[in-house]
C-alpha cells in the first residue's frame, strides 16, 4: 500500500511527540555502518586532535632542536674563529722562533768568526812560540805584503800563476824558519779553532803551489784542536799539526 504525503507528516509529528521511537526508527532505516558513523566520526576527530597535538610537540621538538642547531654553530664558529686565532699567534710565534734562530746563527757565526780570527791573530804574534823549536828554528811569520812580494817575483819569471798567488796569500799565515838538517823551509798554515779536513786540504794545496817559488815549503795546520779525521789525514799527507801549543812534525816522531 502507497505511503501517502500525509501519512508522512503523521509520521513525522509522531516522532517528534516520541523522541524515543526515534532510535528505533534510525536502526530500522539506516544499516549498522550508518548508525556507526557518528562514533566513527568522533573518533576520527579525536585521532585528529591527537594527532595535531603530536605535531605540536614534533614542532616543538623540532624547534628545539633548531635552537640547539643555532647554538652549535655559534659554537662551531666561535671555536673556528679562536683557531684561527690560534693559528695566526702560533704563526706568529713561529716566525719570531725563526727570526730568533737565524740569530743566534748570526751570533754564533759572528762568534766563530771572532773566534778564528783572535786565534790567527795570535798564532800570527807568537809564531816562534808555537812553531820553534829544536826541529824549526829562527821562526819568523811573514808579513802578507812580503808574501805577495815574492809571489809577484815567482809570477814574473813564468813559475807561478796569478790564481795560484791569490790561493796562496789566502793562507791564514806563511812561517819561515830553519830545521837542523835542511835549508830555510816556509810552513804554509791552515788556522782553524777546530781543525778539520778541509783545512788539511787546503795548507797541503798551497804548499805545494808555494814549493814552485821556494826551495822548501811545508804544509802545517793550527787550532785549539784536531778532529780524528783530519789528524789521520795530516799524517798520510805529511802535513805538521799545531794543537793548544803542542807541535807534531810529519818527518820525526818527537814534539817540540
Amino acid at each position: 500500500m502507497a505511503f501517502t504525503v500525509t501519512e508522512f507528516h503523521d509520521l513525522v509529528g509522531i516522532l517528534e511527540a516520541h523522541p524515543e521511537w526515534q532510535q528505533e526508527l534510525r536502526r530500522l532505516v539506516l544499516t549498522g555502518e550508518l548508525l556507526a558513523l557518528p562514533e566513527i566520526v568522533r573518533d576520527l576527530a579525536q585521532a585528529q586532535q591527537r594527532t595535531e597535538q603530536r605535531l605540536d610537540e614534533l614542532a616543538q621538538a623540532q624547534q628545539r632542536t633548531e635552537q640547539r642547531l643555532e647554538r652549535l654553530e655559534e659554537t662551531v664558529q666561535a671555536l673556528a674563529e679562536a683557531q684561527q686565532r690560534t693559528e695566526e699567534r702560533l704563526q706568529s710565534l713561529i716566525e719570531s722562533v725563526q727570526i730568533l734562530t737565524r740569530r743566534v746563527e748570526g751570533l754564533t757565526d759572528d762568534v766563530g768568526t771572532l773566534k778564528e780570527i783572535a786565534l790567527e791573530q795570535k798564532y800570527r804574534e807568537n809564531a816562534p812560540a808555537y812553531f820553534g823549536g829544536p826541529t824549526f828554528r829562527r821562526v819568523r811569520a811573514l808579513p802578507t805584503y812580503e808574501v805577495a812580494n815574492l809571489l809577484e817575483d815567482a809570477i814574473e819569471r813564468g813559475d807561478l800563476t796569478w790564481e795560484e798567488r791569490q790561493d796562496i796569500l789566502n793562507a791564514d799565515l806563511v812561517v819561515r824558519g830553519q830545521p837542523p838538517d835542511r835549508e830555510e823551509t816556509h810552513l804554509v798554515v791552515e788556522i782553524s779553532w777546530g781543525v778539520g779536513a778541509s783545512d788539511v786540504t787546503r795548507a797541503s794545496r798551497r804548499a805545494k803551489q808555494l814549493m814552485k817559488v821556494v826551495k822548501h815549503a811545508m804544509p802545517a795546520v793550527a787550532g785549539k784542536f784536531i778532529i780524528p779525521e783530519a789528524e789521520s789525514m795530516a799524517e798520510q799527507m805529511k802535513v805538521a799539526q799545531a794543537t793548544d801549543g803542542r807541535i807534531i812534525w810529519p818527518d820525526s816522531p818527537t814534539d817540540s
